[in-house]
C-alpha cells in the first residue's frame, strides 16, 4: 500500500499519512487515502495535527497543486496543523513564501521527523493535548 492513513498515537491527537517505499501510483489513490483519513479524523472532536511523510518518495506525475488544494479543502475544522516532512528545499521555500503571504499558516514543511515532532509538541501544548 503506497500511502497508509492511520492514527500516529494512542491519544488520537496526531494522524499520519504514511508514504511507503512504493510511492503513490496516481493522484486518484492520493485522494482516496485523503478521504479515508479525513473520515477517521472526523470521528473525534478534539484538536488534531496531521502528519505527512513523503520524504524522498516519488509522487505521481502531473501538477500536484489541485490535489493539495483538495486535501486542504477536505481538512476538518478541528485540524489545527498539518506538517509535511519533505527533502525538497524548493518545495519548502515555496510553501514558506505562500505562508508569508498569509495563506495556509497552519501548514508546515520540515525536513526531519525531529522538526515535525517539535511542531507537534508545540501545537498540542497550545491546545493542552498529549502528543505521544
Amino acid at each position: 500500500m503506497p500511502m497508509t492513513p492511520r492514527w500516529y498515537n494512542d491519544e488520537k491527537t496526531v494522524y499520519i499519512f504514511h508514504f511507503t517505499e512504493n510511492g503513490l501510483r496516481d493522484w486518484d489513490e492520493y485522494r482516496q487515502k485523503i478521504a479515508i483519513g479525513m473520515q477517521e479524523i472526523s470521528q473525534v472532536d478534539h484538536p488534531i495535527v496531521m502528519l505527512f511523510d513523503p520524504l524522498y518518495r516519488a509522487m505521481p506525475s502531473g501538477n500536484p497543486l489541485p490535489h493539495l488544494r483538495y486535501a486542504f479543502a477536505a481538512k476538518p475544522d478541528h485540524v489545527v496543523a498539518a506538517i509535511s516532512i519533505v527533502h525538497n528545499r524548493f518545495a519548502i521555500a515555496s510553501m514558506n513564501w505562500i505562508k508569508r503571504l498569509g495563506f495556509y499558516t497552519w501548514f508546515h514543511m520540515v525536513d526531519s521527523y525531529e522538526e515535525a515532532q517539535q511542531i507537534i509538541d508545540d501545537v498540542l501544548e497550545d491546545t493542552k493535548l498529549p502528543s505521544n
